[in-house]
């Protein structure tokens, strides 16, 4: 994602993760882009980042490792780093209403989010919204 804004919209980025593996790929990736003087990318927690704010926030495949417990904590965390005004882009699997969690013997909770849950959609955007976030799009996937 901060590659593409970077690339095409001219945007200074930073991206972070706590995978070494990733970190170190992702900033090859900016290197042999030509990209290094406008994406930074941090071996970091979102838990603390203390700079910022920014113009806008995009998590993608992270929410699922946040624990219900730390839903509110997570937002609130998000939310501290915006501008006023600025744009979050939350973009995670989640499970429709009446759903539990993953059987723990399945082939998603194994390999795919180990240690993770799918947070039910309806919650999420409540959490959002309680926290101060207007929710403006959720998209679902395709037939089950």
């Amino acid at each position: 994602m901060v590659l593409h804004a970077a690339a095409h919209h001219g945007v200074e980025a930073v991206g972070i993760t706590i995978s070494e593996q990733q970190a170190y790929r992702a900033q090859e990736r900016v290197r042999a882009a030509g990209l290094a003087g406008r994406v930074e990318i941090r071996l970091q927690d979102y838990r603390d980042i203390a700079d910022g704010p920014f113009d806008a926030v995009s998590s993608i495949g992270m929410f699922e490792h946040v624990g219900m417990e730390q839903v509110e904590a997570y937002f609130r965390q998000v939310r501290s780093l915006l501008r006023p005004g600025g744009r979050f882009l939350n973009h995670a699997i989640s499970r429709p209403s009446g759903e539990g969690p993953l059987p723990r013997d399945s082939f998603p909770a194994r390999y795919v989010f180990p240690d993770g849950q799918l947070h039910e959609v309806g919650r999420t955007v409540s959490a959002m919204q309680d926290l101060g976030f207007e929710c403006r799009d959720v998209a679902g996937g395709g037939p089950r």
